[in-house]
Formats: C-alpha cells, sequence, structure tokens
C-alpha cells in the first residue's frame, strides 16, 4: 500500500489544477469528448486537462478535472500497463465503501461506488475498463444528490458519437401534382409616377375686424374728492385751586434664615469590568491527508470552536470543509489546542471562537 502511495505521489501533471474553494466558474454545460479517448460526457465548466508519460513504461496517464459550486470533478484514464490513478481511486472507494456495484457501461464492465465520507462529502466513482483504457469518474460533492452530479454522471456515453439523420418523408405514389401558374399583373402602370397628394395647410380662424365706429370698453377711473367739513363753536370758563400736602416716614429691618430638605443623591459609580480574551499558548498544525495530495486539494477548513473555562476544548463544528479528510485532519489539531480560558473579573468563562486552518500544497 505504501508503495502505491509514493509512486501516486510523484505524479505532478495533476498539480496544474491545485484547487482552491474561491473557484467558482459559472454554469456552463458542453459536451467533452477529448481526442484519443473513448468517451463522451456532459460538464458543467470547462475542465482542465492534463497527461504524464511515465519515464520507464512510456505508459501514458490523463487527467480532466475541475470545482464547480464546490463539487470537485475528476475524469483519470489510465493505460493497462500502469493504471495508478485508477488503484487510487479504487483504494479510496474500499475504505468507504468495500462492495460497490458493478453495472455494465457502455457494454464494457464497471465498479462503482456511492458513499458519505467523514468530511461531509457525498462521492460518487465510477471505474470502467474499457476498449484500451482504464477510465475513472469521480466526484465529490457537499451536497446529497446534487443535479449536476446526477447529470454528469447520468450523459456518460462510450464509442463514436452516432450521426444525426433527419427523417425521410415517405412520398404517395397516388399523390398529384398541381402546377399552378403565376398569377397575371398588370404592369400598364409601369413608369408611371404616382404624385401623392399633400394634404391642404389648415389655416387659423383670424380675428375678426373692429370697425371704426364700433364702441370699444372704457374704463373710468373716479377719484372721490371729501367735502370740506365747517368748524363752529363758542364758550366761557372760569377756575380756581388750592392744594397742601406734609409727609415723613422712617424704616429699619433685620431677618436671619436657615433650610435643610431632602433629595435623591448622585448614583454610585459603575464597578469596573476587566474582561481578558483567550489566549492561545500552542495551535499544531493540520496534517495533509496522502489523498488530498494525490487530487490535489487546497483551501482552508473554517471551525467553530468551544474554548471552556476549565481550559478544555469541549465542541468544534464544522463551518467550511474540505475532502479527502482535510476537515478531520483540521479537527483533530483544534483538540490539540492549547489556551488560557477569557476572563471576566478574574472568574473564568466559556466562549466561541471561529478557528481557520489553511491547506497549501508547495
Amino acid at each position: 500500500m505504501k508503495k502505491i502511495f509514493l509512486a501516486l505521489l510523484t505524479i505532478n501533471f495533476l498539480a496544474l489544477f491545485v484547487f482552491a474553494q474561491n473557484d467558482k466558474p459559472v454554469a456552463d454545460w458542453q459536451e467533452l469528448a477529448p481526442a484519443g479517448e473513448e468517451f463522451r460526457i456532459e460538464v458543467p465548466a470547462a475542465f482542465k486537462a492534463g497527461t504524464y508519460e511515465n519515464p520507464k513504461t512510456k505508459s501514458v496517464s490523463r487527467s480532466y478535472v475541475n470545482l464547480f459550486e464546490g463539487t470537485f470533478y475528476y475524469i483519470m484514464t489510465d493505460s493497462p500497463e500502469n493504471p495508478v490513478q485508477m488503484k487510487m481511486a479504487l483504494n479510496f472507494a474500499y475504505e468507504h465503501e468495500p462492495n460497490g456495484s458493478s453495472p455494465i457501461v457502455g457494454g464494457f464492465e464497471a465498479r462503482k461506488f456511492v458513499f458519505s465520507d467523514n468530511d461531509g462529502f457525498f462521492n460518487t466513482i465510477l471505474i470502467v475498463n474499457g476498449k484500451n483504457r482504464y477510465y475513472v469518474f469521480q466526484t465529490a460533492s457537499p451536497i446529497r444528490d446534487d443535479p449536476s452530479v446526477v447529470r454528469f454522471f447520468s450523459s456518460l456515453r462510450f464509442g463514436p458519437k452516432e450521426a444525426e439523420t433527419k427523417p425521410e418523408i415517405p412520398q404517395n405514389p397516388n399523390a398529384v401534382v398541381v402546377s399552378v401558374p403565376p398569377a397575371d399583373i398588370n404592369l400598364s402602370s409601369a413608369g408611371q409616377t404616382i404624385e401623392e397628394k399633400q394634404p391642404a395647410p389648415v389655416s387659423k380662424p383670424s380675428a375678426p375686424p373692429v370697425s371704426p365706429n364700433q364702441p370699444t370698453d372704457q374704463v373710468l377711473v373716479v377719484k372721490r374728492v371729501p367735502a370740506p367739513v365747517e368748524k363752529t363753536g363758542s364758550g366761557n370758563g372760569i377756575g380756581n385751586g388750592d392744594g397742601r400736602g406734609n409727609g415723613t416716614g422712617n424704616g429699619r429691618g433685620q431677618g436671619n434664615g436657615e433650610g435643610s430638605g431632602d433629595g435623591p443623591a448622585n448614583p454610585p459609580k459603575p464597578p469596573i469590568v476587566t474582561d481578558t480574551p483567550v489566549k492561545i499558548l500552542s495551535k499544531p498544525r493540520a496534517n495533509y491527508t496522502d489523498y488530498a495530495r494525490f487530487y490535489q486539494v487546497q483551501g482552508s477548513v473554517t471551525l467553530r470552536v468551544v474554548f471552556s473555562a476549565n481550559g478544555s476544548i469541549s465542541s468544534i463544528a464544522p463551518i467550511t470543509r474540505l475532502p479527502f479528510g482535510l476537515t478531520q485532519q483540521a479537527i483533530i489539531a483544534a483538540k490539540q489546542i492549547r489556551f488560557e480560558p477569557a476572563t471576566r473579573n478574574g472568574i473564568a468563562y466559556s466562549v466561541s471562537k471561529p478557528v481557520v486552518y489553511n491547506f497549501t500544497i508547495y
């Protein structure tokens, strides 16, 4: 087994197709029928192709891969002398589904495996023993019964594409052919110019004439002048008067006063709260799996981790995932995190935070 893994890991043509989670092509279904292959199949986007030739055996392996809406698509073909890709896919399938089924695809014997893994992906692997080569059709989808995966496998065909023939229309021997002469067309007016009559302009009605003797309306402004006021009057009057008065006054005053009362006192100052966040002491790295390296998967796995008040990791839940064992490797690494719990006023308490593990193939 180790020899198979080491031999497979030396194949570097898949490195051209390193998958990243931000790759999200637009759906553009098209038929893939590579030259030199025996199959044709519909794919949701243009696949990237690669070729590897073994320097010792001169055998050729080919690969067609892509990532569409979180689903990983693989098509791998091997020569019968060195079916390295087929063996890797078969080992991965047997680890999760030892039995599988044995359908006939395009007249060829095949092995089919459908299973879910511990990373939360739903896998379908179809291995076909073709006429001249081994063929592997494989998907890893985060969705059960993914419609794109169903269409991908249902469109698989082997052999040359049938030529499209148009159905022949049967001839009726009793049919009577009737020829219809063209209708007579009067061309006597040919060469004549037909004048297009323009509509007469519509004249606006003119204002009626004004006679010089006709009276016109005039506005008269009348200014009212007030009448003069006559003033008349007469009268006599005599008057005498005396007045006298004295007055004095003094004033003095003294006064003292005291007062007291009850009212609401100023609110006390709030206590000072001292928060200390979680302090990570060590965060072990997550390991790559051999399958993830072979299938050239890279990206990030995000976990929701609960850092308990007692200093232990109490629960871990994946937020984003990667297949071929990378999600499980991230969980294993997160369980080994050492930390100091968060505190509030010196009292430890539990808190949950996201933790990200990045996987990169160098």
